[in-house]
């Protein structure tokens, strides 16, 4: 979609429920092919159109995908669920702000890369969740799902870096602290 800002928004004036935006998408998919569609003959109808967007417009694809990624780690809730908002402010806890743990968590996959045949499955966990939100629309809730993980590794570079402090290892210290400042300006 060459509107599309890497959230969730309903596109082409679909209606924005989620019966609407299946009848409708289901609809404009029977308008196009001027015939009845079953159900996997819409989904490849979408499909279709995907790639056909992917390879006419290659850059923008390439734009589209970096911004998904940083979406995925910023620490801006993106949300399409307005109960969140209400909640929010009622519930502590739901103040916790995923940019810090995004940014403490790269980070400690960065310097745990030595480990890396041991961590295999969380590596394997993380970047499975994170593809495959990046692959169609980035949203909080589905994130959420990575935050135990990444939550590791962000004690393990809270961990490595009062290590480093305790050993003198100052030159060691200052790098994953300005690593870790580096990284959560970028998020």
């Amino acid at each position: 979609n060459p509107n599309a800002t890497g959230g969730f928004y309903s596109p082409l004036n679909l209606r924005p429920t989620q019966f609407g935006l299946i009848e409708d998408a289901f609809s404009l998919a029977q308008r196009q092919k001027q015939r009845q569609l079953k159900p996997g003959e819409v989904s490849g109808f979408w499909l279709n159109e995907a790639f056909k967007f992917i390879k006419h417009k290659p850059k923008i694809f390439a734009k589209l995908i970096l911004r998904k990624i940083c979406l995925y780690w910023q620490a801006q809730e993106i949300i399409d669920e307005p109960q969140y908002l209400l909640l929010k402010d009622k519930i502590p806890k739901l103040n916790l702000n995923f940019g810090l743990i995004s940014c403490l968590g790269l980070l400690g996959i960065l310097l745990s890369r030595r480990d890396y045949a041991k961590l295999f499955l969380l590596y394997a966990f993380i970047f499975s969740l994170f593809f495959s939100t990046v692959l169609f629309f980035v949203n909080s809730r589905y994130r959420l799902g990575v935050v135990p993980a990444i939550i590791i590794f962000s004690g393990f570079s809270i961990w490595e870096f009062l290590k480093a402090l305790q050993e003198k290892r100052i030159i060691y210290a200052l790098g994953i602290l300005i690593l870790g400042v580096l990284f959560f300006k970028t998020v």
